[in-house]
């Protein structure tokens, strides 16, 4: 009963977040430019940025097969995709759940032990490789980023630091920074204890073999085969999603004179919604991407900005409803059978 209160309080707390920055982005919305934005757009440019975010789905199931390799080689590509698609879709409603949800999915059609029957792999070490997903995806972000810097850092500086950095570091204090070293070094010893205390206590035994295990999938990406190809397809992904923004920005004849750098920054700022517990970005990405319209290249963030926004947003979360059901459909058509078998 408890354990339920618990995420119907975080859930709910999720949800109120959303709706407040929605709140916030669309309080002072001038509907009558906002409705004609929508109004001119160019509704062949939002359907091919939904089919370049539906490529870049299918891209990610490839990479992530690839990742899932060296673990268990019968892993099929359709489990893969399928996983991405529903884990999108599920990230939409509860936020940061997508990667339990595709590493159960894994788990399930993963090729069976010979001698134990259980999967190859485990849902720990599925886990793992959904977190190494996510640090390259962040990684990514980074590089991405200071490449742009590197060139453009008059136009887009002193926006990261007025919009982005001050708000969520400045007010940080030194009692807050030592909070956050002792919280670290907390975190840190008692994973030095959990090892040297996992032979004498079943308890500690078996949160050392889940952390093994968790680092066993996220160091995966060490010995699979085709690491070049990994890159490439990591670039692929990225591409797709510039792509998305630059058709978004074509769609919309206020900004569609928006140049490809411009949209690659907004594409960056846009990603920094998922890393807060709001589902699917909602509020937030509508947020941050008007401010930055308006701050950086003088829209009205009431008017086009916040257009912009809502049309880059919601058909990405269109995008992800559509594949995320096909794919939950696909799961439940594919027959179970016996999985292969391994010594």
């Amino acid at each position: 009963m408890k354990e339920k209160l618990g995420k119907l309080l975080k859930y709910s707390l999720s949800a109120a977040l959303a709706a407040a920055l929605l709140y916030l982005a669309f309080r002072k919305v001038e509907w009558t430019e906002f409705s004609r934005e929508l109004a001119v757009c160019d509704w062949g440019y939002i359907l091919l940025s939904m089919l370049a975010g539906t490529v870049a789905f299918a891209i990610r199931g490839v990479r992530w097969k690839q990742i899932l390799m060296p673990l268990d080689s019968g892993t099929e590509l359709l489990t893969t995709v399928n996983g991405v698609n529903i884990s999108n879709m599920a990230n939409l409603f509860i936020p940061f759940c997508g990667e339990f949800v595709r590493s159960g999915i894994v788990t399930r059609r993963s090729t069976r032990d010979a001698v134990t029957g259980k999967p190859v792999v485990t849902y720990d070490r599925a886990l793992g490789t959904a977190a190494l997903e996510r640090f390259w995806d962040i990684l990514s972000v980074i590089i991405l980023l200071a490449v742009l810097l590197i060139f453009k850092r008059d136009q887009f500086s002193g926006f990261l630091v007025e919009k982005v950095w001050n708000p969520v570091f400045g007010h940080m204090h030194l009692v807050g920074f030592f909070a956050l070293v002792l919280l670290t070094g907390l975190i840190v010893a008692g994973c030095f204890a959990i090892r040297h205390y996992s032979e004498r206590y079943r308890i500690c035994g078996r949160i050392y073999g889940v952390i093994c295990r968790l680092l066993e999938g996220f160091s995966s990406c060490l010995h699979m085969k085709g690491k070049g190809l990994f890159f490439i397809y990591t670039l692929l992904i990225w591409a797709m999603y510039w792509l998305q923004m630059v058709l978004i920005a074509k769609a919309m004849p206020s900004v569609s004179g928006v140049m490809l750098e411009d949209a690659l920054f907004l594409m960056l700022i846009g990603s920094f919604a998922s890393c807060l517990p709001v589902p699917g970005g909602f509020g937030a990405y509508h947020y941050i991407v008007s401010v930055a319209m308006s701050s950086i290249y003088g829209f009205p963030r009431e008017g086009v900005g916040i257009a912009f926004a809502t049309i880059s947003h919601e058909s990405q979360a269109v995008t992800m409803v559509v594949t995320g059901l096909a794919s939950y459909v696909s799961e439940c058509l594919r027959r179970k059978g016996p999985q292969k078998q391994v010594n």
